[in-house]
């Protein structure tokens, strides 16, 4: 699927963003805790099914930073000439774009996606 990512920037891919999201969720509660649910992630996991797709697009780039299942998921999808710009993006998300959202109050949700949007195009 050439361009996965900007794919999901559609709100006709809300279904499948949910999907990616929940499936993450689930593997960060595999891999960190034994298959259980903490209550974050099941907070989390109910906020799913009823978020707005620029939240769910929020809670995938924050999920794609830390969840390695996710990322192969990704990559999976991708076709392989994109990978080069998936490993620049995912840099670029570990290194700027979740820092600058976690100490910055005035980067908003809406904020976030649409950097985390000009960083993949430009990666």
């Amino acid at each position: 699927m050439p361009n996965m990512i900007q794919l999901l920037f559609s709100s006709y891919q809300q279904p499948f963003l949910t999907k990616l999201v929940t499936e993450s969720i689930a593997s960060i509660s595999r891999i960190f805790f034994d298959g259980r649910y903490t209550t974050d992630l099941t907070t989390l996991h109910h906020h799913v099914a009823k978020a707005s797709h620029l939240e769910l697009l929020a809670i995938f780039f924050l999920l794609l930073n830390v969840d390695q299942t996710l990322k192969k998921t990704v990559m999976k999808l991708e076709i392989e000439s994109n990978y080069a710009k998936i490993e620049r993006f995912l840099l670029d998300l570990r290194q700027i774009l979740v820092v600058q959202f976690s100490i910055n109050e005035e980067i908003s949700l809406t904020k976030f996606v649409e950097q985390c949007e000009e960083y993949w195009i430009l990666a």
